[in-house]
């Protein structure tokens, strides 16, 4: 779990550099369309080609997208967490191992009392620990997402279906 620092870091980067990318594509049309203004071309092919034209299917293909990235993560988050629970440190005490560890502490001196107080405050710790395959639920957010998307292209289709031929 300590390594997901830099993983949310390089997504950052390369979303910036995609941001970035855009803007330079985008400033490079608009000199393009300037310099064909000033020497009198005639700019709708240029504007023809710059911009498609607005289709709501888009729509569908982003919610495909967006759902099945989310079931994706949900799944690789769910496989990769026995991995990310670090068994090493947080022993399943059995019955034979809570005898011995009572053994040990009244020959320490332990009361017995002392001893179940110990036990219940082991057991609270070891429960109150996260479940690493909760994170698996981080999916859900961009599986919300897809749905939107597709809720909106549904309605848009059934709008567009519902208008009159032109």
């Amino acid at each position: 779990m300590n390594n997901i620092g830099p993983v949310i870091v390089l997504i950052f980067v390369f979303a910036l550099a995609l941001l970035l990318l855009r803007h330079l594509q985008a400033r490079a049309l608009h000199r393009e369309r300037l310099m064909a203004i000033e020497k009198g071309v005639d700019i709708k092919p240029i504007m023809l080609n710059a911009m498609p034209a607005f289709s709501h299917r888009l729509y569908l293909l982003r919610g495909l997208l967006w759902l099945f990235g989310g079931a994706g993560l949900m799944v690789a988050l769910l496989l990769v967490a026995p991995l990310m629970a670090n068994h090493d440190d947080e022993p399943q005490w059995n019955l034979e191992q809570k005898l011995r560890r009572g053994r040990h502490l009244t020959e320490l001196g332990a009361t017995p009392a002392q001893i179940e107080a110990m036990e219940k405050e082991i057991d609270r710790n070891h429960r109150a620990r996260p479940d690493p395959r909760d994170a698996r639920m981080m999916g859900l957010v961009p599986m919300f997402v897809g749905v939107a998307y597709l809720i909106f292209f549904a309605v848009e289709e059934f709008r567009v279906r519902r208008q009159p031929p032109a």
